[in-house]
């Protein structure tokens, strides 16, 4: 067989991968569910033992604790967060640019996208805050992005997220809200309290309980909040955040443009266990507390 034909068959047939890889992740179920409810849960995304790795990749590189950004809520307490632009050849990398995680997000925003951010979710045991009721939207349209539909968070357990360790809570369906008003809540930004009660009475309230491996996809304007970690118990995630390409932020803000964070080329999956822990690069693009405060300041002028 020419050369030439064969490589045109593998590469159909890599081509025939990529979609069946995204056909197993997500069934039309899930699909319309998220478009209806605003969410959708997918059990065992990833393997326990992909989870594994990824905690060890969390408690082991020193540049995830030293990034942190503490966000204080109403009350006092903290939540912590790091959170970068850039997703690179490591361990979190691996994740956010797998042709897993990357294929089910193209599905559900039905465009080409790129890389918005990633950040790793810290709630410590007994002392891990409040996050505030917010729509993700509520942050990103004062970037600059302006459809909503073409944003989205994925949320990837790394512990049991439990109602005692203040698992997230949503309000299903409330993402037909369309954008509502925030304002700052502690160091968080919060939704209007004249919305949100309203949105309470209308929209029943869920307790996004997952294992570790559970991937919860949210709409950008889903309404929702976690309760403080009372529970001896760690509570932490892996947030990737995927936007369209058509959906850029304005020039010169805390966020990237697509040409500035692609996903491509994405990694194969097994990448995960074979590569193992990979650290972040020391030059990665960590955000500071001083420019995160800054940015919401300044609002969408």
């Amino acid at each position: 067989m020419p050369f030439r034909i064969v490589c045109i068959a593998v590469l159909a047939r890599a081509i025939e991968e990529d979609c069946a890889s995204s056909a197993s992740a997500l069934s039309d179920t899930d699909v319309d569910r998220y478009h209806k409810d605003g969410y959708v849960i997918i059990r065992n995304l990833f393997s326990a033992a992909e989870a594994d790795v990824l905690r060890q990749a969390i408690e082991t590189d020193p540049l995830v604790a030293s990034n942190d950004m503490p966000m204080v809520d109403a009350a006092g307490s903290r939540s912590k967060l790091t959170l970068w632009n850039y997703a690179g050849n490591d361990t979190f990398g691996y994740f956010a640019r797998g042709k897993r995680w990357v294929n089910a997000a193209r599905r559900l925003i039905e465009s080409p996208i790129y890389h918005f951010h990633t950040k790793v979710m810290l709630k410590e045991p007994r002392v891990g805050g409040t996050w505030e009721w917010h729509q993700d939207f509520g942050y990103w349209y004062q970037v600059g992005c302006l459809e909503p539909d073409k944003m989205l968070s994925a949320i990837l357990a790394v512990d049991n997220h439990t109602v005692e360790n203040g698992c997230m809570q949503l309000l299903s369906g409330s993402h037909r809200l369309g954008r509502l008003a925030h304002g700052v809540t502690g160091e968080q930004a919060g939704v209007d309290k004249e919305a949100l009660g309203k949105a309470v009475k209308r929209f029943s309230l869920v307790h996004a309980t997952m294992r570790p491996g559970d991937v919860l996809f949210t709409h950008s304007n889903l309404l929702h909040s976690s309760a403080p970690n009372e529970s001896p118990s760690w509570r932490r995630s892996l947030i990737v955040a995927y936007n369209a390409v058509d959906n850029p932020p304005r020039a010169g803000t805390i966020c990237p443009l697509p040409a500035e964070a692609p996903l491509e080329p994405l990694f194969d999956d097994a990448e995960i266990l074979t590569r193992g822990v990979v650290r972040i690069d020391p030059g990665r693009d960590f955000l500071d507390h001083a420019r995160n405060a800054a940015q919401f300041s300044a609002g969408s002028n």
